[in-house]
């Protein structure tokens, strides 16, 4: 059984099988294009290839990034935004944790210009709208899915956040 609520401007949708309305929620957001950010963990547990299957069967092109650190750095942050850039991506799909759920968020806020991370620390620091964001979450716990925020580490050690204080999810997180 599927569920679904709103929470403001978050659209939260759960249950059994739900990641299987991927194809939906991006086509009800206009997506054709998709970065799908995640992280080593995931991928080896197999856990993207059911979102790769769902994207290969309708006419979505996408592109997977699957670099993200625990705790997410800022370099991760920035590798992902350039994929989403060069490949013209229209939103991302988050697919792992709190760290690559919070790596998305960041590159989605961060793909559309050209600016550095660090000009979007703090809240509603952007200079262009950012990308929808899908999240799907695979654990319990951090609750970035619901989350307007994003945490990044600078290579210094130094974490900042970005985002809203609005909550914001699936479909989108922090999207204007």
């Amino acid at each position: 059984m599927r569920s679904r609520f709103e929470i403001g401007k978050t659209r939260v949708v759960f249950g059994e099988g739900t990641v299987g309305q991927l194809a939906e929620e991006l086509g009800d957001l206009g997506i054709s294009r998709v970065l799908v950010v995640s992280d080593p963990g995931v991928m080896a547990a197999g856990l993207a290839e059911s979102v790769e299957t769902l994207l290969s069967g309708v006419s979505i092109t996408y592109r997977i990034h699957d670099d993200v650190h625990p705790n997410p750095r800022a370099s991760d942050v920035e590798s992902a935004a350039e994929g989403a850039r060069s490949m013209r991506a229209e939103g991302v799909v988050a697919l792992g944790g709190g760290s690559a759920i919070d790596a998305a968020k960041a590159a989605a806020a961060l793909a559309p210009g050209d600016s550095a991370l660090e000009v979007l620390e703090g809240e509603e620091q952007y200079i262009q709208a950012p990308l929808p964001v899908v999240a799907i979450p695979t654990t319990a716990g951090s609750a970035s899915e619901v989350t307007g925020w994003s945490v990044v580490t600078s290579v210094i050690g130094r974490s900042g956040s970005a985002g809203r204080p609005s909550t914001r999810s699936s479909p989108s997180p922090i999207r204007g």
